[in-house]
This record gives C-alpha cells, structure tokens and sequence, in this order.
C-alpha cells in the first residue's frame, strides 16, 4: 500500500511567495495513525528575513516576533529535515498541498545555511510524497471552484480550523488526502513508486496546460515541468 497505515503530512508557512528567494517562517510535521499516539512537531523559525506584509497577514508572525522567538535557522531547519527524512526514510508516506513549493522553498533554505539537502539525506530513492493538490486536480480535474487549500479541504469535507498555521494546514492536507484515497481506491493503493511517478507525470501534465492557458495573455509566461523540486529560477 503506498497510503501507509502510519503516515505523516507536513506544511511551510513563509516570508512570500517565491520559493526560491523566501525563506521559512514556520513549519509542522504531523503523524498518525498505524495504533501509535499522533505526533505534531513544529518549528518557529528565525528566518533572517523579512515577510511580505501579505505573508505576516497570511501567517500572522510578524518580524519581531521572529527574531524574539525563533530558532536559529541551521539548527531548525537540520531539525525539520532530519525528521521529514527519517519519515522518507522509513517508508512512510508524507502528504502535503502544493509539494512543489514547500519541497523546493526547503530545499532553497537548506543551501543558503550550509545543510546537507534532502537528496544527501535520503538513504533510499525519494518516493513517498503525496499531493493533495496535485491529485484533487488530476483525478477532479473538471470541477469548478477554487483549488486553495481552504476551499478543497470544504470540498471533502475536511475541518480546517487556524487555516494558514503550519500545523492546521498539515492537517487538512492529511485529510485531503485520506479522502481522496477514499473516493478513488486504485490510487491509495498504487506502490509508492509508480504513485511518486504517476505525479511526476500529472503535474507535467497540468504545467503545461496551465503555461498554454497564461500564455493567452502573457506570451512570454512559462512554468518548470519537474516535480517535486523546481530548478533554479523557475520556482513556483
């Protein structure tokens, strides 16, 4: 089964929308299930730079409260990596909504700060990670409405209280997840290698439909087909 009994989800919140610029505010790693008491870890991050004034409003840290608060980034982003890979590690399957982001802005943060990226610390190939995103897209991809985190969770009838708190957002894109499986089996229960390559495929897919779609109006508008990690100075 690639939904693993024991599973986890994880969630960035940030200083803005760049993924290869921001930097990482807070983050969560939640786990449950498999009979064993759900785990919830979180880190508040003194990043080094400041959020976007939409970010603080998104998020509600505010810079201050960054630098007051916040862990030494080297050490808590070695922290959130070391952990999000032993759940890799371990065979765990790890979800999140909007994965190009948070697993790319990781990446990025991780480099800046000297640590070892999460391809060094892998001690297997990388599969594992699910999209709530990317799969509501792929296996809903005609129905209308909003595809923010907030209004998908609804659509499932997920409960997302603290939207936009790394933990809460963790959680819903568990939720997602969990029901989108439930709705469509054959793709729970898909090995972790051919789903990881299966949404390597669909999110190529949707990049290019999406590029044809802005480039109606900016032709010069194009968007990185790799998935889960962007290249550099084309990230999402």
């Amino acid at each position: 089964m690639t939904w693993t009994t024991r599973r986890a989800a994880w969630d960035t919140e940030t200083t803005g929308i760049d993924a290869d610029e921001d930097h990482i505010v807070t983050a969560a790693l939640v786990v449950t299930g498999g009979g064993q008491p759900d785990l919830t870890l979180t880190w508040l991050i003194n990043s080094g730079k400041p959020s976007h004034p939409k970010a603080i409003e998104t998020h509600g840290i505010t810079d201050e409260q960054q630098v007051a608060e916040g862990q030494d980034p080297k050490v808590a982003l070695d922290d959130l990596a070391t952990k999000l890979g032993e759940a890799l590690d371990w065979g765990m399957s790890v979800a999140g909504f909007n994965v190009p982001f948070d697993w790319t802005i990781l990446d990025r943060d991780l480099a800046r700060n000297g640590l070892p990226s999460m391809a060094e610390r892998l001690s297997r190939p990388l599969t594992g990670l699910v999209d709530g995103l990317l799969l509501d897209r792929t296996l809903d991809k005609y129905r209308p409405g909003s595809r923010k985190l907030e209004a998908v969770a609804a659509h499932y009838g997920v409960v997302l209280k603290n939207a936009h708190t790394a933990d809460a957002d963790a959680r819903a894109a568990l939720g997602v997840v969990d029901r989108i499986f439930g709705l469509y089996p054959q793709a729970g229960a898909t090995s972790s290698a051919d789903l990881f390559a299966a949404q390597v495929g669909w999110y190529a897919i949707w990049a290019e439909g999406f590029e044809a779609h802005r480039r109606k109006s900016e032709p010069d508008f194009s968007i990185a087909r790799e998935w889960p990690l962007t290249p550099a100075g084309s990230a999402p």
